[in-house]
């Protein structure tokens, strides 16, 4: 019984760790304090070849932050999933 404990624990403490050691997206984010901004560059009336240029590169670079943040959300969301599914685990293995 104190094995089989035992044993449940540190499996539990590994899979914690890897999903923790999983949950760290690199790359750039937009997100605010206030929400989720808009893209909001600007661009004159009547732009230079360079200007459009860097306005194409920052919603590149927008739109590949926001796919960064909905990573981060998805393994957020994920983590709350497996501590719940830890605590279901440790109330059955303590309450029967």
């Amino acid at each position: 019984m104190v094995k089989r404990k035992i044993f449940l624990v540190v499996f539990v403490g590994l899979l914690w760790v890897s999903s923790v050691a999983f949950a760290f997206v690199v790359g750039g984010s937009n997100l605010g304090p206030m929400g989720y901004p808009e893209f909001d560059e600007y661009i004159s009336y009547d732009p230079t070849r360079e200007e459009v240029s860097r306005y194409v590169e920052a919603a590149k670079e927008y739109a590949e932050n926001c796919n960064y943040d909905a990573q981060r959300a998805y393994e957020a969301r994920n983590e709350a999933i497996d501590r719940a599914n830890t605590a279901i685990n440790n109330y059955n293995m303590n309450h029967q």
